[in-house]
């Protein structure tokens, strides 16, 4: 499934990375003015995961649960990943993606993943380190090696 994360915290990239892990696509929105045009992106989405009471989130909720689309509060209510139209599927492998960011957040067992965001508002997990440092270290060199930027979440 799609999934957009609404959240103004900075604890999306952890949650992203949760759902990437389990199959899912990912989009993360901090919120922000509505207008028709913005929410086309949101309506693209199965579902959203909403992390906050803010207007401008509940305002982006509301307008997916009134077009069908699943609104969750909770990491733990949304189902596993299931296989999406083959269609579909197939013109994602397909599309050509640019890396906009790589990113280092934490991971559970006290772990920590190197990510990469893509100019599609979707992101991958590249490995898995034991160490901060080594996480770090990676994330370094593919920010020089694709000529991004790299932060850590």
């Amino acid at each position: 499934m799609k999934i957009v994360i609404l959240s103004h915290k900075d604890v999306s990239g952890w949650y992203a990375a949760t759902l990437m892990e389990r199959g899912h696509e990912v989009t993360i929105s901090g919120g922000g003015a509505i207008h028709a045009a913005g929410l086309k992106p949101y309506l693209d989405c199965d579902g959203c995961l909403l992390l906050g009471d803010e207007p401008d989130l509940l305002e982006i909720a509301d307008y997916m649960e009134a077009s069908g689309k699943k609104i969750w509060r909770e990491l733990s209510d949304i189902p596993a990943a299931q296989p999406t139209n083959a269609k579909r599927t197939e013109k994602k492998r397909t599309e050509k993606k640019r890396i906009n960011c790589v990113g280092v957040g934490p991971a559970p067992a006290g772990r920590w993943w190197v990510f990469l965001e893509y100019d599609n508002h979707t992101a991958a997990i590249e490995s898995t380190h034991d160490a901060h440092s080594d996480a770090i270290k990676r994330a370094k060199e593919l920010a020089v090696e694709h000529k991004v930027r790299w932060v850590q979440r």
